[in-house]
């Protein structure tokens, strides 16, 4: 059961792969993030297919769907895979705040679910629920985003590699032997959702160590 839920996982969320998660006006969302925190079930009617047993109950948490182009066909994928055709029960929940995102993931640990997707809005404050998580029998599945918790508090990480992805974008700039009159060239880190996320910028001048 557990290699059918990461390749379901997988199969939801490679084709977007390559797409960046944020988005310039993510902030503008994030309104909306925050009130869709309740959960939702992903189709109507699944109370006599599950009551048999045979359904695998899953508890997705996610972002906003509306935070980006990415997260909306992430969100698409997802509920066009774990239906009950493909033998899953699925609920969902969505916020941009964490401490919403805890509540929801203590809420499908209460409901039984079998396994528990996140797509954490930040890297802190996981490490309770998800021991709960643990002690309760409910496998943990991260994906697009990482947290800062102990690998033993999940089973996978299908996550991307965003230091490499950087540094494959800095040695791609190296190699274009651009003009001398860009003078500097330097990798910004610009705070988005709690989190650092590089982006390559170039001037003329000085520049300081972050946009905010």
């Amino acid at each position: 059961m557990k290699k059918k839920i990461l390749a379901a996982v997988m199969a939801a969320t490679m084709v977007f792969s390559l797409v960046a998660c944020g988005s310039s006006d993510a902030g503008s969302n994030a309104a909306t993030g925050s009130a869709n925190a309740a959960t939702e079930s992903a189709s109507a009617g699944t109370t006599s297919s599950s009551s048999s047993g045979d359904m695998i109950k899953v508890g997705i948490i996610n972002n906003d769907p509306n935070e980006s182009g990415y997260r909306t066909a992430n969100d698409k994928d997802m509920k066009n895979t774990f239906t009950e055709a493909n033998g899953y029960e699925a609920s969902f929940a969505y916020s941009l705040k964490n401490d919403e995102q805890i509540t929801a993931a203590q809420k499908f640990i209460q409901d039984g679910v079998d396994y528990l997707l996140l797509s954490a809005a930040d890297t802190a404050g996981w490490d309770s629920v998800l021991k709960d998580a643990q002690d309760a029998g409910i496998r943990v599945i991260l994906f697009d985003r990482t947290i800062d918790a102990d690998e033993s508090l999940y089973e996978a990480s299908i996550v991307s590699d965003m230091a490499k992805e950087g540094q494959t974008a800095v040695d791609w700039l190296k190699s274009q032997n651009l003009s001398t009159t860009l003078s500097t060239y330097r990798v910004l880190w610009v705070p988005q959702h709690s989190r650092d996320v590089p982006v390559l910028w170039m001037t003329q001048q000085q520049t300081t160590d972050s946009i905010w």
